[in-house]
């Protein structure tokens, strides 16, 4: 597990303020995403893989008048903030213009969406591993043979304009899907959710051991 789920807010706009500093575009917009997703996957009634990983990445759009590009790079140093920023500039004067392009927003406000979850942020390996035998085991026990697959992400999302814009959010997302069938193949069925924002949803005994 990597030591850090998602960048913060205070993270994010640093990194945009930074790469913002380098533009020298008429506009400019950075796209910042950063998540960590864990995985278990099962097959036979058995636990066959599961893992854990981070990623992150800034994406800039650059704009001359209705000429746009965007360039992305998952390095934040100055050094590489600098170089995808002049990328996205490079690009943005070789393309055709743009006529639907309208620029970018200046400061807004948002309604914060209640699309993150503690319960499906803090979910450890040890809590997918049982929530994968509330499953498996049932199906041992009664002769059926079940397979599937548990994704959970926690990530942040970020935007940052030229203008003055600066937007932050945090979400969570589960993706649990299992068939079960006859040993023989002649009945199967299958069950599952993906997208649900909270985990407990699921199954709350389950999930709260």
């Amino acid at each position: 597990m990597p030591d850090r789920k998602f960048i913060s807010r205070e993270e994010a706009e640093a990194i945009a303020r930074r790469a913002l500093s380098f533009s020298t575009a008429d506009d400019a917009r950075v796209s910042l995403q950063s998540a960590t997703r864990g995985n278990t996957r099962f097959a036979r009634n058995q636990i066959s893989t599961g893992g854990d990983a981070y990623d992150a990445t800034v994406a800039v759009t650059s704009a001359f008048g209705k000429k746009t590009a965007s360039a992305t790079t998952n390095r934040f140093d100055d050094e590489s903030l600098r170089a995808v920023v002049q990328t996205s500039e490079r690009l943005a004067r070789l393309v055709p213009e743009d006529p639907e392009y309208l620029g970018e927003l200046g400061p807004q406000q948002y309604v914060r969406s209640a699309s993150y979850f503690e319960s499906t942020a803090n979910l450890t390996p040890e809590q997918r591993a049982a929530a994968v035998r509330a499953i498996t085991d049932p199906a041992d026990r009664q002769g059926l043979i079940s397979t599937g697959f548990l994704d959970v992400a926690v990530g942040s999302r970020a935007v940052a304009t030229k203008k003055g814009l600066f937007a932050y959010e945090t979400a969570t997302s589960t993706t649990l899907t299992t068939t079960v069938r006859t040993p023989d193949g002649t009945g199967s069925g299958w069950a599952g959710t993906t997208g649900l924002k909270d985990v407990t949803q699921i199954d709350a005994a389950v999930f709260r051991r």
